[in-house]
């Protein structure tokens, strides 16, 4: 890249059946520099949120933009049926230790400060007193706060967190 050590591999991922064809934004910025490619994922981790559209549309909710618009429709939807769950999270649950943190530590804390970024040194683990991660757990509890989980979603396996919401 900088000195020259790196193959630029952007026109690659251009081509008919190049890996930008099937690679997110989200995936390939983690190999990007200066808008180009230097390399490409081999494993990684996504996370996606599906909604339903009709409910949307009948009750006027907007897809959020923002983590303050997110916090707002949790309380939204709570205000249309408080017993539905916006946002089920048996992943959060003490039953899965692997996935207990996975939303503090990587939807959080890893956007909010550069030593738990993807782009920073992925051997170094970070103590939770750093202020990315206390930034990031605190959002979690304002998730939480906005009605955004179930009562109990530190008890909840996933599988019970995906018959937490009625479906529409």
């Amino acid at each position: 890249m900088r000195e020259g050590l790196a193959l630029d591999i952007t026109r690659t991922g251009q081509c008919r059946g190049g890996f930008k064809q099937y690679l997110s934004e989200g995936w390939l910025s983690s190999f990007e520099y200066d808008g180009k490619n230097y390399g490409i994922p081999t494993d990684a981790v996504s996370k996606y949120f599906y909604y339903d559209k009709a409910f949307f549309a009948e009750h006027k909710l907007a897809i959020p933009t923002t983590f303050g618009g997110l916090l707002g429709l949790c309380k939204s939807i709570r205000a249309i049926d408080p017993q539905l769950v916006p946002w089920p999270a048996g992943q959060f649950g003490a039953l899965e230790a692997q996935s207990r943190h996975h939303h503090a530590e990587r939807a959080c804390a890893r956007r909010r400060c550069n030593c738990c970024g993807l782009r920073a040194d992925r051997a170094r683990r970070p103590a939770l007193h750093e202020p990315g991660y206390v930034e990031a757990w605190q959002k979690v509890v304002d998730l939480k706060e906005a009605g955004c989980f179930q009562d109990a979603p530190n008890a909840t396996s996933p599988e019970a967190a995906a018959r937490c919401s009625p479906r529409r």
